[in-house]
Parts: C-alpha cells; sequence; structure tokens
C-alpha cells in the first residue's frame, strides 16, 4: 500500500499503471500553462475591447433595405433594353417632307414595345434631358439620338385621343386607341410631340389618403421619359417644329416657385402624430413623405448645405443642437409639430447606403429641385434617422458605416415598415451638414503601460510560485531521507 502511495506521489500513475491526468510530474509545466491561458484570455478581452470600441466597426441596422449590385453591360451602360436596329434604320426626317408625317411600321413597333414590355416602360437611367440647350444640337442631326431613352419637362399644349389604326394604318399588332399631344419646353419656345399608348394619369402624393385616388392629366406642367424618335413638323394647333417621342411614361408636374424662408414651405400639410397610427389609415398617412413641403425644405437647405453654404449658415446663427437621446428622443417623434424645422446635428455613421435621385427618378416637385440623395443614419447612441440631402451634399458616394458628422432641419417623424416585420417611428431630417469624420489614429501608449505592468506582476507571481514549489520539494526530500526504509 504504502509503495503503490509513494508512485502516485512520485509519478502519479494509479495501481493498474493508468496515468491521472490531473496529476503534472513538473510544476513549471503547470504553471506555464495556467500562464498560457491567462494570457489568451488577456489578449481576447483586449481584441473585443478594441473592436467594439470602434465606430467603423459598430453594426448598422437590420431596418434598412439591402443594397444590390447592379451589374454593368459590356458598353458600360446599366440594363439599357435593346431595341431592334433595324426598325431604327428606317427614320427619316432629312427634309421638311419627311418631318411632316412618321413611318407607320416605326411608331407602332415603339408603341407595342413601350406598352408590352416592362424593361422599356420603367428604364429611367441616364436619360437624355431635352432641352432648349441642346435640341437645336438635334434639329442639325437627329441620327445620333434615334433610339435614345430621354426625358423632358414643360407645359402642355394640347392631348387628344385617337384610333391609331384609323388615322395612320393598320400595323402587324393592333395597337388601338394612343395618346398624342405637345409640350413647350420650360423657358423656350421649342416643342416635344409625343405619343404614347396609355393617356397619362397621376395620383398627387401630397393628398391626405392613405390610397390618392387617380385622376387623368389633361393640362398644365407634366414632365415625361420616352424614346426619341425624330425631328417634326406638328400640324396640329398652332404649326411649330419639334422633336418626336413615344412616351413611356407621361406625370405631372409643377411650374417652379421661389423659396426664400422657411415660411415657403407648407408645413401644414404634413401629418405625423403617432396617435394615429392605431389603424391602417393612419400608418398609412405616417409613412408618407409629403414631397410639396418635403422638397420645399430641400430648396431652402441648398444654399446652406456644404461647404458652400458654410458662410450663410454662420451669417444666420445655425448652430446645431445636440441630436437628442432618452425622453427628448421619445418627445422628438411623438410630438414633431412643436420640433418642426429644429436644427439638430451630431456624430454617427451611414447605416443604409445612400441613394441618389435623378431628375427621373425624384417625386414631382414645385420646388425645382431635380438632384437630391436620401439614406439613413445610426447616430452614436444607436438611434436611427432618414434624412434627404441637396445635390452639393451628394459629391461622394456614402458608403455604409462611413463615419459621419450631419447636422440639417427636424421635418417629420415618418413610420416605415422594418425587416423584422414590425412598424417603427424615426425621425426624418433635411441635412445641411454631412462630411466624413476621419478618426485619428489610436494611442497604445497606455495600453502598453498597463500591459507591461501587468506582465510584471505575472513574472512576480511565477517567481513566488515557483519558488513556494522548490521550498516544498526541497522539504520533501528531506523527509525522505529521514524516513526508515520500510522492510
Amino acid at each position: 500500500m504504502f509503495k503503490d502511495l509513494n508512485q502516485r506521489q512520485r509519478g502519479g500513475r494509479s495501481r493498474k499503471g493508468a496515468r491521472n491526468p490531473l496529476a503534472v510530474r513538473d510544476p513549471k509545466a503547470r504553471v506555464y500553462a495556467m500562464l498560457l491561458v491567462l494570457l489568451m484570455l488577456i489578449a481576447g478581452m483586449l481584441g473585443l475591447k478594441s473592436y467594439s470600441t470602434n465606430p467603423e466597426n459598430r453594426g448598422g441596422t437590420n431596418d434598412g433595405a439591402p443594397s444590390v449590385e447592379v451589374k454593368k453591360r459590356d458598353d458600360g451602360v446599366i440594363g439599357v433594353p435593346v431595341l431592334d436596329r433595324s426598325i431604327l434604320e428606317k427614320i427619316e426626317d432629312g427634309t421638311k417632307n419627311d418631318r411632316m408625317w412618321w413611318q407607320n411600321d416605326v411608331i407602332s413597333h415603339l408603341l407595342l414595345e413601350s406598352r408590352g414590355t416592362p424593361a422599356v416602360q420603367d428604364f429611367n437611367y441616364n436619360l437624355v434631358p431635352l432641352t432648349p440647350e441642346n435640341i437645336p444640337v438635334i434639329a442639325k442631326d437627329s441620327e445620333p439620338w434615334r433610339g435614345r431613352y430621354v426625358r423632358f419637362r414643360g407645359e402642355l399644349e394640347y392631348l387628344r385621343e385617337e384610333p391609331y389604326e384609323e388615322l395612320y394604318g393598320a400595323s402587324e399588332v393592333e395597337i388601338g386607341l394612343v395618346y398624342r399631344g405637345r409640350i413647350k419646353l420650360e423657358g423656350s419656345e421649342h416643342r416635344v410631340t409625343f405619343v404614347a399608348p396609355i393617356g397619362p394619369s397621376w395620383a398627387d402624393p401630397n393628398e391626405l389618403s392613405a390610397a390618392p385616388r387617380t385622376s387623368p392629366i389633361v393640362d398644365g406642367w407634366v414632365r415625361g421619359r420616352g424614346i426619341f424618335v425624330k425631328n417634326f413638323h406638328d400640324e396640329i394647333g398652332d404649326e411649330a417644329p419639334s422633336v418626336l417621342v413615344v412616351a413611356t411614361k407621361i406625370d405631372r408636374d409643377y411650374a417652379t416657385v421661389p423659396v426664400k424662408t422657411l415660411a415657403d414651405v407648407p408645413f401644414d400639410d404634413i401629418v405625423d402624430d403617432p396617435a394615429d397610427a392605431d389603424t391602417p389609415y393612419g400608418r398609412a398617412i405616417m409613412s408618407k413623405e409629403f414631397p410639396r413641403a418635403l422638397y420645399r425644405l430641400v430648396k431652402y437647405a441648398e444654399p446652406r448645405a456644404g461647404e458652400a453654404g458654410a458662410a450663410l449658415r454662420e451669417k444666420e446663427g445655425l448652430k446645431p443642437k445636440l441630436f437628442p437621446v432618452g425622453k427628448e428622443f421619445e418627445e422628438l417623434v411623438g410630438n414633431a409639430k412643436a420640433h418642426r424645422a429644429e436644427y439638430l446635428g451630431g456624430l454617427g455613421i451611414i447605416a443604409v447606403e445612400g441613394i441618389h435621385y435623378t431628375a427621373a427618378s425624384i417625386a414631382p416637385n414645385d420646388a425645382g429641385i431635380t438632384e437630391c440623395i436620401t439614406g439613413w443614419i445610426q447616430t452614436d447612441r444607436q438611434k436611427l434617422i432618414q434624412f434627404l440631402a441637396p445635390a452639393p451634399l451628394g459629391h461622394r458616394p456614402w458608403k455604409k458605416r462611413t463615419r459621419i458628422r450631419f447636422a440639417g432641419f427636424y421635418y417629420k417623424t415618418k413610420l416605415y415598415h422594418s425587416l423584422g416585420g414590425v412598424d417603427r417611428l424615426a425621425p426624418m431630417m433635411v441635412l445641411t451638414v454631412l462630411e466624413e469624420v476621419v478618426l485619428p489614429p489610436p494611442d497604445h501608449t497606455g495600453s502598453l503601460v498597463v500591459a507591461g505592468l501587468f506582465l510584471l506582476g505575472l513574472m512576480v507571481l511565477v517567481f513566488v510560485v515557483m519558488r513556494e514549489d522548490k521550498t516544498k520539494e526541497s522539504y520533501r526530500a528531506m523527509r525522505r531521507k529521514r524516513r526508515a526504509p520500510i522492510s
């Protein structure tokens, strides 16, 4: 029995010869193992702390729309619907007689494409603007422009329904009723004659209704997009030279009004009381942006935006209040009317990559805004803000998780549907300041001093432990020498 006991003390083995996994022969190995585990734990804690305190590593929100990659075609143009070039080659407008009529097979083909091909109906990327500046260029030689996707804006001079086959002849597929009209471009005598397979209509997004009624457009200001055909001489009404377009979309537009003060912004249009969000109707109203007021506020912010607007902001004393948190944030969201146009600012990150609105995609507005950016900000206190910003602030693509400083006018409380399937409320702002904050390189001096002191303490601890183990081993050896041998 005493031999087995001495063997376990000296060699760490059981009576059957199996080694005890908890026994360690060398006390130094035990100290080194403990030291290694401790260092790994310290390194892991420091790494997690460094990652969590870096603003660039903060996760964005799950409430934003996912980014979608759009691949480019070989010609560098994104997703342009292909038209039949053999049809377009039949277009002629070299003489006055050529400009007095159109080729039936060309127009019928383009009308069918416009009516039946979703890619053609919806295409609105990088459209060529028909303006008083470039129409004279087109008038000299329209060939490079034929089949190009264009946009235009102006006042409707006439609009009428026409039975296509009855007036222009039979086509391979029945066209039926079409809509022909002419638009006088803003600020000029140039015209755009269009023919469309579907009658122009619109639903007023400013209307205080969950589902605004759709009304036909018969006069007034409009904007449109479509496929350029040729130079054309329109004999209907007052004869006028124009360009001919097969329209894919005709929408309502407005004459531009001046916006000089905040009093020119119709804030009374806005309804955003969270108490109204208890019903489907109220939630639909809370999610509306009310473009007339929104874009007038963007117009007001435009001269005050960015570096170019810094002098005007200083002159007007626009110093942002710190974006509220806690109960003050709840008060801001819950009582938006009391904080309308309040100038707020703070620090945060871009939560969802910004979207660039152009003249072809921006909502119709009477402020003359044809370009802006929109996106989401997550503040340092983890609050979400939806923003619109004038074009000067869109000089660069605002990527997700970019560290930024922001300031602007509080617009409204907006309801949005999160990716988690929950309706939530968030502030909506029109920004005048949106700039990247470059973080300084981290200073590790303090961390190194703490780590050095900690290592020094560990060395002292190891020394004490090893010395204690050595003292115990010397004591056991001395006891063994004194012990009488067992016969």
